[in-house]
């Protein structure tokens, strides 16, 4: 773990078959605030920075930092920020991959993202844990 002033910095690397321009994902701690997962990409590969966060499947993960520090937020990132949601995204609809995004979403919000509501678009939300409720809809 590599200390920087004021701040720890995880680095995990993962297995990202996919995505070969993923070359690794760094999280960065600081004291009292919550922590920030970076995904670093590989800059041998050409990318767009819209298209590499919108393949993200939640609409609160669709937010890319471009080499000059500016920040791309698709109108989903900005509408779960502002909603406290995890908006599902993938389309057509993957059970497969529906259930692995939960997990995550499960564990981000016992983590980090507290009272946060899945929501998948065409699928109505009530009470505070909707991934149940959406489960019991569509039958997974």
């Amino acid at each position: 773990m590599a200390q920087i002033e004021d701040t720890e910095e995880h680095q995990q690397f993962f297995g990202y078959d996919t995505f070969p321009d993923v070359l690794r994902s760094v999280q960065v701690t600081r004291p009292g605030q919550m922590t920030v997962n970076f995904i670093v990409l590989d800059t041998s590969h050409p990318f767009n920075h819209v298209d590499v966060a919108e393949r993200c499947d939640f609409g609160i993960c669709q937010i890319a930092m471009r080499p000059d520090g500016s920040l791309y937020k698709s109108p989903a990132f900005i509408h779960d920020y502002r909603q406290y949601t995890f908006t599902y995204l993938r389309d057509p609809f993957d059970p497969l991959q529906f259930e692995r995004s939960k997990r995550r979403y499960e564990r981000l919000t016992d983590e980090k993202y507290e009272g946060w509501l899945l929501h998948v678009p065409g699928m109505p939300l009530s009470g505070t844990r909707a991934d149940t409720l959406i489960l019991d809809e569509i039958g997974i």
